[in-house]
């Protein structure tokens, strides 16, 4: 027995193995034992009583494993444990209340098991740093009556059952991490002015109210905020333009989306020079968009869909040339596609649908080569499909449908190689279907349905062998369905048929469009 053995045993080292079985209850008997690593492992059944005669343990870690049942009331005895990791196993049971007496404890991970009841009072663990609950079935609320540490530094308490309003916090000068995400808390957003270095804070999820406070621009370490699914109104701040100033920082991540949030885009907000991602979608914003934003260099997804957003495109946001997600659909954006948007050539999405956009697509942005989706139907675009467009080799979606495009479908858009979803419906296109469009071979949704696409339909077509969607009604085809077209049912086609003959030729009918292909003479 290992107890027998090393009497003199202070740290045992047994984690990231395959180790099975139950933890030992003779174990108990390494009274000099100060460090015990068994994390990472495959171990069973429930944690000892016994261990609570482990009077010089200061690290235990039992993480990632199997473990059950319930939290020891009498480890409350580790009075000299500095860390406890239990997270990631299958423990039920509540936190006892007599872990209160752990007095020296810094680190409490518990997170990612199957815990419930409420939080006991933690007042007297005044050196606890790290507080990590997150992901189990805890209740009640975050008391405002017991004092929490003003040594912590992290709090994780994301994916509970918690309720009631935001603790004061007033005090916790070193708190820098604090996770709050996907519980029922209400109410409105603390000051918390004492928390200065709090860099991620993150309480999506709830059904917070009331504004955002303007003394949280104060927050110049923060680098991710997080208050989005919430139900937050009022206006964006203007001093949260010093949110993650601070020299140190090299980005800053916000995100307010789908909250009541109105108002304007604040102009200060061009000074958050270090903003990576920044999302705004679904909430009730309005105004124009800033041409000071031209500033945001270091932005890589910028999302503002679902608001009330007006006035046009800024030409200056060409400056924005590390953005790779660009979202600013479902708005009352009006104007042209500016051409100096050719600039963003790292964009691989942007989406400017269901605005009230004009004007011509701008030959220019076949530069954009990143772009793997490219979104700009229900507008009310003119002019022709530019040619150059089939630059966009690495293109995967292209949705031009419900706009005012005329001219003829470009030959040159055969080198759309990596194109699964084109769809060009819902416009004034016509001309005949290009031959060389076979070459798409990735399409398996085509929709060219409602407009003045005339001619033959090309036998050549049956080789983009992964259609599943071929949509060209309300067109002037005419002609025999080609026999070769037939092949598509054979190949995940199966949606379209609709297993009839279309009269008087008997052609299986495959297509979704009103049938012209057939002579009645």
């Amino acid at each position: 027995m290992i107890e027998q053995i090393f009497v003199q045993l202070q740290v045992l080292g047994l984690n990231s193995n395959q180790l099975v079985g139950a933890l030992p209850e003779t174990w108990s008997n390494l009274t000099n034992l100060a460090g015990l690593y068994l994390g990472n492992n495959q171990l069973k059944g429930k944690l000892p009583e016994s261990w609570g005669n482990f009077s010089s343990l200061s690290y235990l870690d039992i993480s990632i494993n199997k473990l059950t049942g319930a939290l020891p009331n009498n480890w409350d005895a580790f009075n000299q444990l500095l860390y406890l990791d239990a997270s990631v196993n299958n423990i039920t049971s509540t936190i006892p209340g007599s872990w209160s007496n752990l007095t020296q404890l810094q680190v409490l991970s518990l997170s990612k098991n199957q815990l419930m009841g409420t939080l006991p009072d933690l007042s007297n663990l005044t050196n606890l740093q790290s507080l990590l609950l997150g992901n189990n079935h805890l209740t009640g609320s975050l008391s405002q009556t017991w004092t929490w540490s003003t040594n912590l530094t992290r709090v994780e308490l994301q994916e509970n059952l918690l309720v009631g309003t935001l603790p004061n916090w007033a005090g916790l000068t070193q708190l820098l991490w604090a996770n709050l995400t996907q519980n029922q808390l209400v109410g409105t957003l603390p000051d918390w002015s004492d928390c200065t270095l709090l860099r991620f804070l993150t309480m999506s999820g709830n059904k917070l109210s009331g504004s955002l406070p303007s003394s949280w621009g104060d927050f110049t370490q923060m680098a991710t905020l997080d208050l989005s699914r919430n139900r937050l109104v009022g206006i964006l701040p203007e001093s949260w333009g010093k949110l993650g100033s601070v020299p140190i920082l090299e980005t800053l991540t916000v995100d307010l989306s789908e909250n009541l949030l109105i108002g304007t885009l604040p102009h200060s907000w061009a000074d958050l020079t270090k903003m990576y991602s920044l999302n705004l979608h679904q909430n009730m914003l309005v105004g124009t968009l800033p041409d000071s934003w031209k500033h945001l260099t270091s932005l890589v997804g910028l999302s503002m869909r679902d608001n009330q957003l007006t006035g046009s495109l800024p030409k200056t946001w060409s400056n924005l040339t590390n953005l790779q997600e660009l979202d600013m659909s479902t708005n009352q954006l009006v104007g042209d596609l500016p051409e100096t948007w050719s600039s963003l050539v790292s964009l691989r999405g942007l989406g400017l649908q269901a605005n009230r956009l004009f004007g011509s697509l701008p030959s220019s942005w076949s530069n954009m080569q990143n772009l793997l989706s490219l979104a700009l139907y229900s507008n009310q675009l003119m002019g022709t499909l530019p040619p150059s467009w089939s630059e966009l080799v690495n293109l995967s979606l292209l949705g031009l449908h419900e706009n005012r495009l005329e001219g003829t479908l470009p030959e040159e858009w055969s080198k759309f190689t990596s194109l699964y979803d084109m769809s060009l419906g819902y416009n004034a296109l016509e001309g005949t279907l290009p031959d060389s469009w076979k070459l798409n071979k990735e399409l398996q949704y085509v929709n060219l349905a409602y407009n003045r696409l005339q001619g033959s339909l090309p036998p050549s077509w049956s080789s983009l062998s992964k259609v599943t969607h071929f949509l060209l009604s309300s067109n002037f085809f005419i002609g025999r369905v080609p026999a070769t077209w037939s092949n598509w049912s054979e190949v995940g086609a199966q949606p379209l048929l609709t297993y009839g003959s279309c009269l008087p030729c008997l052609t299986p009918c495959f297509l979704i469009f009103d049938c012209r292909l057939c002579s009645l003479d």
